[in-house]
């Protein structure tokens, strides 16, 4: 198995573009996840303020855009998704995850976090519009994004 929580077993495209090399940790129902800040350039293609994850692993990154206060939020989000069957590509598992991270967010943040997110899931809609290749995941961020609109006009 492994051990996810040392950076040298990390992909080198991660670890060579960290821009802090310490890995960062966020405690989950009891459960210690790593993961690594990368410079906000390393991935061009990405969305700004861009997470992901390798694939088929739990090597999670995020992008040094993301305020720092905001990081574990959405690294919660990725490892609830990525822990359901199916992880991303499995209906309805990111709305499950928003629900998750939504429960997580200190009321202290809550009105500067939320547009932020928002705006973030708009991205992420505009990156995988027309990208037939991943349908469902383009499917699943819309249903976020629509969600997250309508909880910031309730809030308003």
């Amino acid at each position: 198995m492994t051990d996810y929580t040392n950076a040298k077993n990390w992909p080198a495209y991660v670890t060579n573009n960290m821009s802090d090399k310490e890995l960062k940790f966020v405690r989950l129902n009891g459960e210690l996840h790593s993961y690594a800040i990368v410079c906000e350039g390393a991935f061009p293609q990405a969305p700004k303020g861009f997470i992901g994850c390798h694939p088929n692993t739990q090597f999670f990154f995020i992008s040094d855009e993301v305020p720092e206060r905001f990081r574990d939020l959405f690294v919660a989000h990725e490892v609830y998704e990525y822990a359901l069957e199916g992880g991303p590509d499995g209906k309805g598992n990111c709305l499950k995850a928003l629900f998750y991270e939504l429960s997580l967010i200190p009321e202290n943040i809550r009105k500067e976090y939320l547009p932020y997110r928002r705006d973030f899931f708009a991205r992420m809609v505009a990156f995988y519009e027309g990208n037939d290749e991943f349908y469902t995941r383009r499917n699943n961020i819309r249903e976020s994004f629509k969600y997250l609109k309508s909880i910031e006009a309730s809030d308003g």
